[in-house]
């Protein structure tokens, strides 16, 4: 009970403390040894005062200290005392063989801004380095995926400079309608971070994308440029303007966590749309050339995009046959009159090319028309080689039925030389039962 009654003194001693409550401050005219007195009967307490505090603040070898402090739970103030309290050797230190565990509104508030500093970076450094990666292998370059991590960070520090000088400095408070706090809220730069980051993101591969194109056509980084920001700019400010009066809205919310949400994303998409992605990107790359597209020769057996995607496209081609029992392969024509969604090329006889040609197998006569035709699924894009030749490849799968005949399955493929506007290959091959029409 001495210990106990030393570490309240010591307590009330520190001026961020106000008030204190405990079994020994009951009453402030008793002194140490008239407590131990009160404590010290088996039975104990008589004075039902006295009696009623040691229930209310103590059970087996716990007791409650309720401290009271000018402080808000946000405040700095308040944190570092909680801080103190828990530092087993500073001057608030509890007495030797007790432990202090420190709950309330600051506490809570101290575990949470400690639990987020520590997680946080390492949050972001995944997303910052997942990001590289997934650019690097759009782009194949080394600087680009930098140089969008670069410019994303801009449109973010400017969203948490907007909230520090409007809802923790207070300015624009009597436009916006609230009352400052001196403060910003926690998870306010948290939340605006990941939002934030996804859609200047976005924005940034649009532009990115179309710039890559242009480059892989040409060689020439400044049509790039050019090309890329006349062809993604408009999607690009009419999506950061739907998203800037969406969350731009917010600012009428009664919440000053809404209302701070939704004014720093208008505010930080707003200056990634037009300043970063229509000044800063396009200068950047202007300025640094070629080294745009830099990629060390050691990282260019990197397997594309487009090469992959390629692949995982001939591999459903050619498993679509055992996939389907019952399915004998054959080059022949799809139908009589097709009506196809998209207009393909004629089939023509397979000339010596990269793939292996199939052996032709007889159908039987079938020259009626289709009465329906799916396309059931369908995929183009781009392959170029080593030597920089550019390869564009269509392959479709159809769906065709005709009266009363078993369905058709039947398949499209055909590659195209980009870089000579030559056609190069084309194979049509159906997938479906044998049916006898007759003599």
């Amino acid at each position: 009970m001495a210990a106990l009654y030393d570490y309240s003194r010591r307590l009330a001693a520190d001026p961020r403390i106000r008030r204190i409550d405990s079994l020994v401050d009951v009453d402030p005219r008793l002194r140490k040894e008239q407590y131990q007195l009160l404590y010290a009967d088996p039975n104990g307490p008589r004075d039902r005062f006295v009696a009623a505090a040691l229930a209310a603040t103590t059970k087996g070898n716990l007791t409650a200290f309720t401290i009271t402090t000018p402080f808000g739970p946000n405040r700095d103030e308040g944190r570092a005392l909680v801080s103190d309290l828990r530092d087993p050797t500073g001057g608030l230190a509890p007495p030797a063989g007790m432990s202090v565990l420190v709950g309330g509104g600051a506490a809570d508030v101290a575990d949470v801004v400690g639990r987020v500093a520590q997680d946080f970076p390492r949050t972001g450094l995944f997303i910052l380095v997942t990001t590289y990666l997934v650019l690097f292998l759009l782009l194949r370059s080394v600087v680009l995926p930098a140089k969008a991590l670069v410019m994303n960070t801009i449109s973010i520090l400017a969203s948490f400079g907007a909230l520090v000088w409007i809802f923790q400095d207070g300015n624009l408070s009597a436009l916006l309608g609230f009352q400052p706090l001196g403060f910003v809220e926690t998870t306010q730069p948290v939340i605006l971070f990941c939002v934030l980051f996804g859609l200047s993101m976005d924005y940034e591969v649009f532009l990115l994308s179309r710039m890559k194109e242009q480059w892989d056509r040409t060689g020439d980084n400044r049509e790039a440029v050019a090309r890329g920001l006349e062809r993604s700019g408009r999607i690009v400010t009419s999506a950061a303007l739907i998203v800037v009066v969406v969350a731009g809205s917010f600012a009428f919310a009664d919440i000053v966590l809404i209302k701070a949400l939704g004014i720093g994303m208008a505010i930080a998409v707003a200056l990634d749309a037009t300043v970063v992605r229509a000044l800063l990107v396009p200068a950047t790359m202007r300025l640094l050339g070629h080294w745009n597209w830099w990629l060390p020769s050691a990282l260019r057996r990197v397997p594309r995009i487009e090469t992959a995607a390629l692949a995982g496209v001939l591999a459903l081609g050619l498993a679509a046959g055992p996939l389907l029992a019952g399915c004998t392969p054959a080059v022949a024509p799809i139908l009589a009159n097709p009506a196809a969604p998209h207009p393909l090329p004629p089939a023509l006889t397979p000339a010596p090319s990269l793939l292996t040609d199939p052996q032709p197998i007889a159908l039987p006569r079938d020259d009626g028309p289709h009465d329906r035709l799916t396309e059931w699924w369908y995929y183009t894009g781009h392959l170029r080689t080593d030597d920089g030749r550019r390869f564009g490849f269509e392959f479709v799968i159809f769906r065709a039925e005709r009266g009363g005949f078993p369905v058709t399955w039947a398949s499209h493929l055909a590659i195209t030389d980009e870089g000579g506007a030559a056609f190069h290959y084309a194979q049509r091959t159906e997938f479906g039962p044998q049916v006898d029409l007759g003599a």
